[in-house]
Order: structure tokens, then sequence, then C-alpha cells
């Protein structure tokens, strides 16, 4: 079994809390793997002020524009 992930450590990228957008530096991240599911990726990291910040594969974004867009989204 191959398992990709999108991100890497030390990647910087985007997740949201409350609708504000927050840039977030990957630290770690865990793999979860159950018979006949996709895997789950949860990766840990940490905001510019030092909050630790987690968030699975799919609520993570390369950059501010893609999740301003998702935020857009989710609020309507």
């Amino acid at each position: 079994m191959t398992i990709e992930t999108k991100y890497n450590i030390g990647d910087e990228v985007w997740g949201e809390t409350l609708g504000v957008p927050k840039m977030i530096k990957i630290h770690c991240f865990t793999i979860e793997v159950k018979k006949d599911k996709a895997p789950s990726i949860l990766y840990v990291g940490m905001d510019k002020r030092g909050n630790l910040y987690r968030a699975y594969e799919q609520m993570l974004y390369p950059d501010i524009v893609e999740c301003l867009d998702a935020i857009k989204h989710i609020q309507r």
C-alpha cells in the first residue's frame, strides 16, 4: 500500500478557525488506515502566534485564496 500526503512537514498551509483564515506551519502528521475506508491524514502545526492547530487534510489549503473560497462556501 502506498499513501501520498498532500502536504509535508515544514509546509505552510492555510486553515480556518471560526471563519478566520490562519497560516499554519506543519510540524507532524498521523495517518489512520481502516479496512474498506480511505486513509485519514491529520496534520498538526502551529500558527504565527505559536498556537497548536490540528486539521484533517481536506480542511487545509495551499494558499489563502483557496481558504477564503472555502470559508465563503461554508458560510452560505
